[in-house]
């Protein structure tokens, strides 16, 4: 650029004026941030300089000045003789000059931005973006920070939105949902957090506490609500309900509280006591009514008549009584074995197992860890999920299923050490890069909440519709406990078949057992070759046509029936 001819009126450390003729070169011109222009230092020479003229202060012949252009031409700005972007800035607001496209530039910190954003949550200043009583969030948007210990704001317009898919916002923190009609989990860490102040979490229903001593509150609206089913509140305990014309309960822990002193209760009625060893009094006129209908008092015993060939009446208050120790009054009318077809204990019945074998379910088991923690461990269990992008659409069938899994585990208290959570997709046929193992915890809550979490995307290697499931269960069985439940999700077919074999023999190996979950329906081939493998590699549920109902239950049964 050429040199701007100027007149500059200089003041200085003189009280007169002097005029110079300056050549002033503004390809040197820089942004000056005292003053706000663009500026360029210059020497000048003066013409016939008086002796108290304006250089009478100076001892050069030459000086310095400033000269600063204000309101520069536009042909001056964009020509790249002076920067266009402010200091400090990225990029201008008025003209968005800096900005990759699909990026502008922020009118609060010039700063460029992701179009659609309101911020950029991974800058070191995500905060500047927004506004001065507001924060960057996660999804690039501008809202008010939460409290101090909150995951989510309960007064905001869809408090759930700051939760994993799957749990909502209680009391400013995320949880899974309640039970259809429950006011408060009792599995909580904090159950009466749900709760009102003063209240308490009883049977997921919000109750004030009880007395001391009490089972129940007589005062409550609904006192038999504290009580199991069947039973009343009465003087603050539950018990069962009488029967009519019944003047006490004959099988209440204290029968003979139900009667005055000196009488005790015999068959629902309160009565003068018997000789000891007694039921029935034979002496008395009409001994039979000391026994229950039906019954008749022989040798001061109430008995039920048998018909003949029986051993005893399975119609009888107690049809056990007729049978020898350790025998069941059966339907027939003979006498058995308590236990079920198939089952060689019942901790209920009093019927164990011998040595150091544990009844787990209904059958005596060895179980090695659980013997060292002295409580049964029921088997680790691990989920396997394809996160490519054909199942994103599906994904709430799983996330459904994963859910219902995870909440009959903390309803039914089953004793599970070890849960890990494993994803697969399709980035090509490195088995490193498609199979992430996203957790490994004792957790059963964080399991739930990072499962619920998980993303769906297809990449470069996912072009096709298989998908890489043999790889996912591979590593699943490598990083699996012995006895472990291992439940893959996917949608179609698999490539890598050839780990047919290192993955049967893994399973075998560990004495694992593998679900592989179809759902909502199969979208490979009928016929084709990915099918029959899952089958061979274990129990295939293709939702669409066993209802996830079935599935949940073999979940549940294999947990509960078993043992590590």
């Amino acid at each position: 650029m050429s040199g701007v001819r100027v007149m500059m009126v200089m003041f200085g450390c003189l009280a007169s004026l002097a005029q110079a003729q300056l050549n002033i070169d503004l390809s040197k011109a820089t942004l000056d941030a005292e003053t706000g222009n663009y500026c360029v230092v210059q020497k000048i020479i003066p013409t016939n300089p008086p002796s108290d003229s304006l250089f009478a202060c100076n001892t050069h012949t030459e000086s310095d000045i400033k000269v600063c252009i204000t309101n520069p031409p536009e042909a001056l700005t964009s020509a790249g003789c002076a920067p266009a972007i402010p200091p400090g800035c990225e990029c201008d607001v008025e003209s968005g000059t800096g900005c990759d496209e699909g990026f502008s530039c922020s009118e609060r910190n010039c700063k460029c931005l992701l179009d659609g954003c309101e911020c950029d949550p991974a800058a070191n200043d995500a905060d500047t973006f927004c506004d001065i009583d507001e924060v960057c969030k996660d999804d690039c948007s501008c809202g008010q920070a939460l409290p101090r210990g909150c995951d989510c704001d309960p007064y905001a317009k869809d408090p759930d939105s700051f939760c994993q898919a799957g749990m909502v916002c209680e009391n400013c923190k995320c949880v899974l949902p309640l039970p259809p009609g429950c006011q408060c989990d009792p599995y909580a860490e904090n159950p009466d957090s749900f709760c009102k102040h003063g209240e308490m979490c009883k049977d997921c229903m919000c109750k004030k506490p009880l007395p001391p001593g009490c089972d129940c509150d007589p005062y409550d609206p609904n006192p038999d609500s504290f009580c199991q089913g069947g039973q009343v509140c009465k003087d603050c305990k539950c018990s069962t309900p009488l029967p009519p014309g019944c003047d006490c309960d004959p099988y209440a822990p204290n029968p003979d509280s139900f009667c005055p002193r000196g009488l005790m209760c015999k068959n629902c009625m309160c009565q003068t006591p018997l000789p000891a060893g007694c039921d029935c009094d034979p002496r008395d006129p009409n001994p039979d009514s000391y026994c229950s209908s039906g019954q008749v008092c022989q040798d001061c015993m109430c008995t039920y008549p048998l018909h003949p060939g029986c051993s005893c009446n399975p119609n009888a208050p107690d049809p056990d009584s007729f049978c020898p120790a350790g025998q069941f009054c059966k339907d027939d009318c003979s006498c058995g074995s308590p236990l079920a077809e198939g089952c060689t204990c019942d901790e209920s019945l009093g019927i164990g197992c011998p040595g150091e074998l544990l009844c787990v379910g209904c059958t005596c088991q060895a179980c090695e860890q659980s013997m060292t923690r002295g409580q049964v461990l029921n088997p680790p269990l691990v989920f396997v999920i394809d996160t490519t992008k054909s199942v994103k659409p599906d994904k709430d069938s799983i996330f459904n299923l994963t859910m219902k899994v995870v909440g009959n585990i903390m309803k039914d208290n089953i004793n599970i050490p070890r849960y890990q959570l494993v994803s697969f997709n399709d980035f090509g046929p490195d088995i490193t890069k498609n199979v992430v193992v996203e957790l490994d915890t004792n957790d059963v809550r964080e399991f739930g909440r990072v499962t619920a979490g998980l993303k769906f995307e297809s990449y470069d290697g996912g072009r096709d519709s298989k998908e890489r499931l043999t790889q996912g269960l591979l590593v699943a069985l490598q990083n699996a406990d012995p006895k472990s439940l291992i439940v893959v999700f996917t949608d179609n077919g698999t490539k890598n078949l050839n780990l047919e074999k290192p993955i049967i023999n893994l399973r075998d190996e560990k004495e694992c057992e593998v679900y592989i979950v179809l759902t909502p329906v199969y979208e490979g081939r009928a016929n084709g070759k990915s099918l029959p493998v899952y089958k061979r590699l274990g129990t295939v549920f293709e939702i669409e046509k066993v209802n996830s109902e079935t599935f949940l239950k073999q979940v549940e049964a294999y947990e509960e029936n078993n043992c590590v």
